[in-house]
């Protein structure tokens, strides 16, 4: 388990929770799709490439190098088409993603309605939103209706 924060408070708190047992260490820097080994399927969704860079970059400074792979997806019909497709794959390999990190404000489909449908295909992982914006968590928020587990605000801090 690692935590980061912003010692100011000003920005926000990240904690990131590793498996405790050894997993496959593999140096290769895959971030294609497809799930392989015993490393944790991630997922980041944003239509950023910057933002999608500067979350992958920090999850190469907490997480184990080749413990994860990470998959992307531009907009929310991606990121439930890509649930779709690889649900069987996934099952296979030991489990869906294990972390989606949704952005909320995108083209063609936005988080909250992406969030919501993947919820509906099953999925049973943390959804963490990242959001430049508030988000109300209380009950009848679309943060409610959603199905999304946790919020970590952008823009990301540097201290890791």
């Amino acid at each position: 388990k690692r935590s980061s924060g912003d010692s100011d408070g000003d920005g926000s708190n990240v904690v990131v929770v590793a498996p405790s047992e050894p997993i496959l260490v593999d140096d290769k820097d895959d971030q294609s799709s497809g799930i392989q080994d015993n490393r944790i399927p991630l997922l980041v969704v944003d239509d950023s490439s910057i933002n999608r860079n500067i979350l992958i970059a920090m999850l190469k400074r907490i997480l184990p190098a080749g413990s994860y792979t990470v998959d992307v997806a531009e907009n929310g019909e991606e990121a439930v088409n890509t649930i779709k497709k690889q649900a069987s794959t996934l099952k296979h390999q030991g489990g869906a993603y294990k972390l989606i990190f949704m952005d909320i404000i995108m083209p063609v489909m936005d988080g909250w309605t992406a969030t919501k449908s993947i919820r509906s295909l099953g999925h049973s992982g943390p959804i963490v939103i990242t959001t430049a914006n508030q988000v109300p968590r209380d009950e009848g928020s679309e943060w409610a209706e959603s199905g999304a587990d946790d919020a970590v605000n952008k823009p990301f801090t540097k201290q890791l």
